[in-house]
């Protein structure tokens, strides 16, 4: 949820003596700055699923090192 409000702000720097154009400049780059973070759950979900798929991946490895490993020992039996 973005609570920033870009009209708001443009309003604050015109009566703190900003000209318009720069004013909305301002505002406009604020507000696509605060677009760009995330919460603290949305971080934590996205680090959970991340760390989900590495642990999938470890184990799948883990699985052909060991089929690997079986089939070595049965060819040199």
């Amino acid at each position: 949820m973005n609570a920033y409000n870009p009209i708001a702000t443009l309003q604050r720097l015109e009566a703190s003596g900003f000209k318009r154009a720069q004013a909305e400049t301002l505002a406009d780059e604020l507000h696509s700055a605060t677009t760009q973070l995330v919460t603290k759950d949305e971080l934590t979900k996205a680090l959970d699923a991340q760390a989900n798929r590495l642990t999938l991946r470890i184990c799948s490895v883990m699985g052909l090192m060991l089929a690997a490993a079986v089939t070595i020992s049965k060819v040199f039996a």
